[in-house]
């Protein structure tokens, strides 16, 4: 990647520079007035070494103090001066690479498997942000919320060596104070969504990679309350299937202005052998296929509607329209909603309805409804 200092000075902030400088074991050890910060490390031989960073990007001389600063770090770490100004400026991204054909000779990837790989690893950070929202085996439609997060995420530049796929997540800098009490452990769940994500995605290829060592029924059914679904499992066993023989090497840099905290004990460095593609794959299956899917929202058209003489309860067949592609469901329903799903029947109108989604061979069936309602079909958005 050649090197701009016009490009990569122009994305620098101060922030990301003491960011950058602390997550490296640099400490702040004196100030230049309301203009500059001195920040100070031993180098090998026990030498004090100190660098420069300006507090404000207004000042005249900005540039040449971030390029000043860059030289040093450069003669401090023997690194390629575009290599830290790059880790410089992703500061403020959790950053997670899928590496494929690691350590092979493979020269070149099939344009198919490429797209495989951007596309399963959206789908797996997908996964991981719904499961933020909700737990469920099977996830049919994504939040909006999940939506807008997918929108932030930036695909970062190819890297040498093997095939690398470099997804790059937005963090806001830890503007808290330090905690006065020991027993104050700052809570994962209290983190922006953002962080809460890219947690939740490091422990699900935990899991995943353990329930592959060691399948088990009951622990299957137990990771799904931990964040786990069918989604996840399928998206990673294609990423490691198109990974070359060798499997899949994933690891997560978490952005330096928001530290991670060593309480919550996250493992970020995996590898995902080969060999585990079709108990992943059957992890899925039997997610997608046979487990309950908790408060699910289905919404379309009545399409048949059943009612033995004189009994309360009736039984609909909707056309769910919200799955991809579509599925017919049948529901069960007391006196109230079945002659609410006749009017909506009679007249074309949507219904929406939630209730556990039970699957079997026979077909797929609502249970335990909680919400009824039908809406005009103009409202549907």
């Amino acid at each position: 990647m050649p090197y701009n200092s016009n490009d990569i000075i122009n994305k620098i902030l101060p922030i990301h520079c003491e960011a950058y400088l602390r997550n490296k074991g640099w400490s702040e050890t004196g100030r230049l007035g309301d203009v500059a910060r001195l920040f100070g490390k031993t180098d090998d031989s026990g030498r004090l070494v100190e660098v420069l960073v300006p507090i404000k990007t207004d000042v005249g001389d900005f540039k040449s103090v971030i390029l000043k600063l860059l030289s040093m770090l450069q003669d401090f770490e023997t690194r390629s001066l575009d290599y830290i100004a790059n880790d410089i400026v992703l500061a403020n991204f959790d950053v997670f690479r899928i590496i494929a054909f690691k350590g092979d000779t493979t020269t070149s990837l099939p344009l198919k498997d490429a797209k495989t790989l951007l596309d399963k690893s959206l789908a797996m950070m997908a996964s991981a942000a719904q499961s933020i929202i909700t737990q469920q085996p099977y996830f049919q439609s994504k939040h909006v919320e999940v939506d807008r997060f997918l929108s932030k995420l930036k695909m970062g530049h190819t890297e040498r060596g093997s095939f690398i796929v470099t997804l790059q997540t937005p963090v806001a800098p830890n503007l808290a104070p330090r905690l006065p009490l020991p027993d104050m452990e700052p809570l994962i769940a209290e983190e922006p969504f953002e962080r809460q994500v890219t947690t939740r995605l490091c422990s699900l290829i935990s899991e995943a990679n353990t329930i592959a060592n060691e399948p088990n029924p009951e622990t299957l059914t137990q990771s799904i309350t931990r964040g786990m679904s069918a989604n996840f499992f399928e998206a990673l066993a294609e990423i490691t299937d198109v990974c070359g023989e060798q499997g899949a090497n994933l690891d997560m840099t978490w952005a330096a202005i928001r530290p991670i905290q060593p309480v919550w004990n996250i493992k970020d460095r995996f590898i995902i052998e080969r060999a585990k593609v079709e108990t992943l794959r059957e992890a899925g299956k039997t997610l997608r296929t046979r487990m309950p899917e908790m408060n699910a929202e289905v919404i379309g058209f009545v399409i048949t509607l059943h009612r033995d003489e004189n009994a309360e309860r009736g039984t609909i067949k909707l056309n769910d329209i919200k799955s991809s592609p579509t599925r017919v469901i049948s529901i069960e329903l007391g006196s109230k909603y079945y002659e609410q799903a006749i009017e909506a029947h009679k007249n074309g109108k949507i219904v929406v309805i939630k209730g556990d989604l039970q699957k079997n061979t026979r077909g797929q069936t609502l249970t335990n409804i909680s919400e009824f309602n039908v809406i005009e079909n103009n409202d549907l958005s």
